[in-house]
């Protein structure tokens, strides 16, 4: 079995919660460089630690997708932040499927989460699809106090082998963005790319 083998097996079969639990969690606004609040879950360790390391995810799925990672990274000692991105959930402003606004919000996010009285300046991401792509796109940004990205089965060109192959949205993704919009026929069928 190869390293990445027995890291996956490690992670896939730990029990999550191991060590120590989650204490509390509590959910904000999370302003952005365009004065949008972006709702954020905070879930902190049963800790003494003052300062604590942090892990974003950012999901269009809902805060409450993300239990076992919560789980999982809040039982060995970790802050971890579940934010909605921009449009979906409790989340203000307006989604676009692989926007560029993802690239500036991550960054604002990372950045935020470092400013506070609790954090060791230190933040991690991680996720996979979407949420996985989001990470990468933040990564890009360089954000000065992002340390490390952990993204898997994601997308490296949203516009090549994801929702859109070479620059066109693909017929087959309506369901999947109507998910996420509200409505798959009528939000995906007045997408900008189908009505050429």
């Amino acid at each position: 079995m190869t390293r990445f083998g027995v890291l996956f097996v490690l992670l896939a079969f730990s029990t999550p919660g191991a060590g120590r639990a989650q204490s509390h969690h509590r959910t904000v606004m999370v302003p952005m460089r365009d004065g949008t609040g972006l709702a954020t879950s905070l879930f902190f360790p049963d800790s003494d630690d003052p300062l604590l390391d942090a892990i974003l995810v950012r999901t269009p799925c809902g805060r409450n997708t993300q239990r076992r990672a919560v789980d999982f990274f809040t039982g060995r000692g970790y802050l971890v932040a579940v934010q909605e991105v921009r449009g979906q959930g409790d989340s203000r402003g307006e989604w676009s499927l692989f926007g560029f606004s993802e690239k500036n919000d991550g960054y604002d996010a990372v950045e935020w989460l470092a400013g506070q009285e609790w954090s060791t300046g230190k933040v991690g991401m991680i996720g996979g699809s979407y949420v996985g792509w989001a990470t990468l796109w933040t990564a890009v940004a360089k954000p000065p106090h992002l340390v490390t990205v952990i993204s898997n089965v994601t997308p490296s060109e949203p516009f090549r082998g994801a929702a859109y192959q070479d620059g066109l949205l693909g017929l087959g993704n309506l369901d999947v963005i109507g998910q996420f919009s509200g409505s798959p026929r009528r939000d995906a069928v007045g997408h900008p790319q189908l009505q050429r």
